[in-house]
C-alpha cells in the first residue's frame, strides 16, 4: 500500500473536513425535526396543497415553507400554495402544542388555512417569535394573554371576524400588549356610542 505524500494527505484531509462541516450544517436539530413532523401529522399534511419534500429522505431545509439558520428552524411559511386557486395550503385540525420545541422560531405563518380550536398556550414559550400570522382560519377564542411573555413579538395578525374574539391587526411589543388590547377595546366602545 502506497502512502500519500504529506502535502496530498493534508489536502485530502482539508477536503474531507470541509465536506464533513457542510454535512453537519445541513442537518437540523432533532427537536425541531420532531416538532415539524408533529405539525405535519396534526394538520393533515398528506392533504396539504403543497407538502413538497415533507417527510421524505430530502433534507429538512428543502421542505416547502421551512427556513433554517444554523441547523435550527427560524421560519415556517405554510400560509398559501400556488397549487390552490383558493390561496390556501389546506392545513386542518388544530395547531400542535409541540411547536414550542422550535425555540429559534422567529416567523410563524399559518394564515389562510382551515385550522380550528384555540391558539395553544405553548406558543407563549416561543421567546424568539417576532411575527405570528393566523388570520383566515377557523380558530375560536381570544388572543390569549399567555402570548405576553413573547418579548420579541413585533406583529401578530389574528383576524377571524366570525369566530375569533379579535377583529384587529395588532402590531405590538410585549410590554405594550395589555395597553394595545385596552386601546382597541376603548376604540371599539367609542365607535359604538
Amino acid at each position: 500500500m502506497k502512502l500519500l505524500r504529506p502535502k496530498y494527505a493534508v489536502a485530502a484531509l482539508a477536503i474531507l473536513f470541509c465536506f464533513t462541516i457542510q454535512n453537519i450544517r445541513a442537518q437540523v436539530n432533532t427537536q425541531d425535526s420532531l416538532a415539524l413532523v408533529d405539525l405535519y401529522d396534526s394538520t393533515g399534511g398528506a392533504n396539504w396543497s403543497n407538502h413538497t419534500n415533507w417527510l421524505t429522505s430530502k433534507p429538512v431545509r428543502t421542505w416547502w415553507g421551512i427556513f433554517l439558520r444554523d441547523g435550527r428552524v427560524v421560519e415556517i411559511q405554510l400560509d398559501r400554495s400556488v397549487f390552490n386557486k383558493n390561496n390556501s395550503n389546506n392545513l386542518v385540525e388544530t395547531i400542535p402544542s409541540s411547536l414550542e420545541r422550535l425555540t429559534n422560531l422567529k416567523i410563524l405563518c399559518l394564515n389562510n388555512n382551515k385550522l380550528t380550536g384555540t391558539i395553544p398556550s405553548s406558543i407563549g414559550n416561543l421567546l424568539n417569535l417576532e411575527k405570528f400570522f393566523l388570520y383566515q382560519n377557523l380558530l375560536t377564542g381570544t388572543i390569549p394573554a399567555y402570548l405576553e411573555p413573547v418579548h420579541n413579538l413585533l406583529s401578530m395578525m389574528a383576524i377571524n371576524a366570525s369566530t375569533m374574539n379579535c377583529r384587529l391587526v395588532l402590531s405590538l411589543r410585549s410590554q405594550f400588549f395589555q395597553s394595545l388590547l385596552h386601546l382597541s377595546s376603548h376604540a371599539k366602545h367609542r365607535s359604538t356610542t
